[in-house]
């Protein structure tokens, strides 16, 4: 059975196009693509290496707090450690 983590993730529409993917919680987890799909998807390899860096090197994850005025949707990217 895979161990999966769930981190709220933040769609915006680009200006210039595309998409902008955030993890709000997690410093620095952002990643853009041409559709939805695409920047979900390099998200997901985004915060894996974050993940992965952070087991590595023994380092605590620095999770941001979300402010309450801070609206995030109801989406969260799912993530196999």
């Amino acid at each position: 059975m895979k161990n999966l983590n769930f981190y709220p993730t933040k769609i915006e529409e680009q200006e210039e196009g595309g998409f902008l993917a955030s993890c709000p919680t997690i410093q620095g987890a952002w990643a853009e693509g041409d559709t939805i799909e695409d920047a979900v998807l390099n998200l997901q390899d985004v915060v894996s290496k974050i993940l992965e860096y952070r087991k590595k090197e023994f380092s605590p994850l620095s999770v941001v707090k979300v402010e309450n005025n801070i609206r995030v949707p109801n989406l969260a990217l799912a993530v196999e450690l």
